[in-house]
């Protein structure tokens, strides 16, 4: 990872996504930052997101388990993003329900 946004789903028209956990593992043996964010439109305009991480801390060879349930309707984004270059591996655990 680069610290550049990691769009984890990108959200359809007609869709709700119900976010069931995320698990964040540093691998790189380094401690890490972590930011996560949900835009709320196609665009990722930084002025639409909401945060729902920022700056969390994850020592060096540990995981950090997000485990409050997101919605994410329509083109809603789950973004994850980390402070700088780093190693971690993410899992994300949803359900997506179509509604077309």
């Amino acid at each position: 990872n680069n610290a550049a946004n990691v769009t984890f789903i990108i959200g359809e028209q007609h869709h709700i996504y119900t976010v069931l956990s995320i698990s964040i593992t540093e691998t790189g043996g380094a401690d890490e930052i972590v930011h996560m964010y949900i835009y709320q439109s196609a665009t990722n305009d930084s002025t639409n997101k909401v945060e729902l991480l920022r700056s969390e801390s994850i020592p060096a060879n540990t995981t950090f388990i997000y485990s409050d349930k997101i919605v994410l309707v329509g083109t809603d984004e789950l973004v994850i993003k980390t402070g700088t270059t780093a190693n971690v591996d993410v899992w994300c655990s949803y359900i997506d329900q179509d509604w077309t």
